[in-house]
């Protein structure tokens, strides 16, 4: 490994912090190994703001480095970025492989990024009330991934709703919300509208 890896890499990622100013974005950055002295730094960042930086992102290093933009997953923007962006404001939250075992009562979202939709579930006394809510061993599948601990049904709106506006944001794409009937996530939501009206 070159001695001008460390430090150039982290001048790179001074000035992708400053051209992205807050958006979603990861890199690889690494030397080429034909070439001593000249590197590769590949962007990956959201679909809809990838135009919008792409010149500055192109004209920011030296020729040295070689610049390639792709688009980032939904996937890996919920994984890498969203979830932990979001745990900030909602600290008690668990989600995919994180999560050991549901404890107490609460609520629990799946996000599901291949057919775009959110479903909220209900649990009580470390279960989900019917078999249909996780069908399979794993809190995260390609499919999707699971977060939980929420309190109730309040805190877990707010928490989905907040999580499909900043997929929107970034990916121009609105999931769905839906209820979970089988575990009385549906009536017990109803309720507490209709306690709220």
């Amino acid at each position: 490994m070159s001695s001008q890896l460390l430090p150039l890499e982290k001048e790179v990622k001074r000035k992708l912090e400053k051209i992205l100013n807050g958006e979603f974005f990861y890199y690889d950055f690494f030397e080429n190994p034909e070439k001593e002295g000249e590197f590769f730094l590949h962007i990956f960042t959201s679909k809809i703001k990838e135009s919008e930086f792409w010149s500055k992102l192109k004209n920011a290093f030296g020729a040295n480095i070689n610049v390639v933009i792709s688009t980032a997953s939904e996937r890996k923007f919920i994984k890498t970025f969203l979830l932990e962006k979001l745990k900030e404001e909602f600290p008690n939250i668990e989600y995919g492989k994180n999560i050991k075992e549901l404890k107490g009562t609460g609520f629990g979202v799946y996000i599901n990024w291949t057919n775009k939709g959110i479903v909220l579930h209900k649990y009580e006394n470390g279960k989900f009330g019917s078999s249909l809510c996780k069908k399979l061993k794993s809190w995260e599948t390609i499919n999707g991934i699971w977060i939980v601990n929420l309190r109730d049904c309040k805190e877990a709106k707010e928490f989905s709703e907040k999580l499909r506006l900043e997929i929107g944001k970034h990916f121009d794409t609105l999931y769905s919300l839906n209820y979970h009937i089988a575990c009385s996530a549906y009536n017990t939501c109803k309720e507490v509208k209709e306690n709220e009206s």
